[in-house]
């Protein structure tokens, strides 16, 4: 579909997993929710995790990998 499975964020700072690729739960702790603003509607976050419509302000700067 052209979507990228991992993605360099903040000049490398920060690496993105798709986490429909991870098998089982993440191995790192979850630290806020991104995009929810297009999450299904039958979908409820029920923690108290920053939530972001879009990019987190210290997550603006977005690079795919190849």
């Amino acid at each position: 579909c052209g979507s990228p499975l991992v993605a360099e964020i903040a000049g490398g700072t920060i690496m993105a997993v798709t986490l429909g690729t991870v098998d089982g739960d993440p191995p790192v702790p979850i630290g806020c929710h991104m995009f929810v603003r297009s999450r299904a509607s039958w979908y409820e976050i029920h923690d108290d995790l920053p939530q972001y419509n879009e990019y987190p302000p210290n997550m603006s700067q977005f690079t795919p990998t190849d």
